[in-house]
């Protein structure tokens, strides 16, 4: 079996989503014996070649891509290469007969960590710092701002969007920001762009909340919670959804 991976914009070194793809591939080739290649996407242009280089080199059992941003790619391409099954994690593809689509429901552990952060400020005010303003990270918002409100003790929620998922600099200015305006816990749902938002809890001496993966290890004197993805599927026309 061969695997070819192609890894959404942001990159490796996030410390989080892309890593968790990369990893869990390195483990799975080390479990089961299969080989796997990846490319690192640099700009959203560059998701189409990408797939097309893989489909077209008929090297591949399966093609994996993953992010939001790669689901018209992916769409087109599956198109062109009927024969070539892919699998599309963070998106969904629709009921395409060789693409297995996986999503999450990032809204309701987001519900938990705002009604925990809600709890846990002093301040009565919490913050978030999102990638980008795209549905899939407002699931994230959302979620996060109904917890806070279901804790029913009057905390209060201020949003903030990098614009990009590996701009650490952006995201420790506006986690600074919002420590600055009173914000006492801040959640980063902003791929790598959230490690800023840990730096900046770190030279504030405050406390920060880790997206998909556990977070925690990376400052456990500040990032005092991480809401940690877990996998819902189906199984549709024999393919893993």
């Amino acid at each position: 079996l061969k695997v070819g991976i192609i890894l959404s914009t942001g990159g490796l070194g996030d410390k989080n989503f892309h890593d968790m793809t990369y990893a869990g591939a390195q483990q799975a080739e080390k479990d089961f014996g299969f080989e796997f290649d990846s490319v690192e996407t640099q700009s959203a242009s560059d998701f189409v070649p990408n797939y097309r280089m893989f489909a077209e080199s008929g090297e591949y059992d399966l093609i994996i891509g993953s992010g939001f941003d790669g689901v018209e790619a992916v769409t087109k391409v599956s198109g062109l290469f009927p024969e070539q099954q892919f699998m599309f994690v963070d998106g969904d593809c629709g009921d395409l007969p060789n693409v297995a689509s996986f999503t999450f429901r990032d809204q309701e552990k987001a519900f938990l960590l705002g009604y925990l952060a809600a709890q846990t400020s002093e301040t009565g005010k919490i913050g978030v710092v999102g990638g980008m303003d795209i549905p899939s990270i407002n699931m994230f918002v959302a979620g996060y701002e109904a917890g806070a409100a279901y804790a029913g003790n009057g905390t209060t929620v201020e949003r903030k969007y990098v614009g990009a998922w590996n701009d650490t600099s952006t995201g420790k200015e506006l986690a600074l920001a919002l420590y600055d305006s009173g914000c006492d816990i801040v959640y980063q749902a902003a791929g790598g762009s959230g490690l800023g938002v840990f730096a900046a809890a770190a030279g504030k001496d405050l406390l920060a909340i880790g997206s998909d993966t556990n977070q925690c290890l990376i400052d456990p004197y500040h990032v005092f919670a991480s809401g940690i993805r877990t996998l819902n599927y189906i199984i549709r026309d024999g393919i893993l959804s």
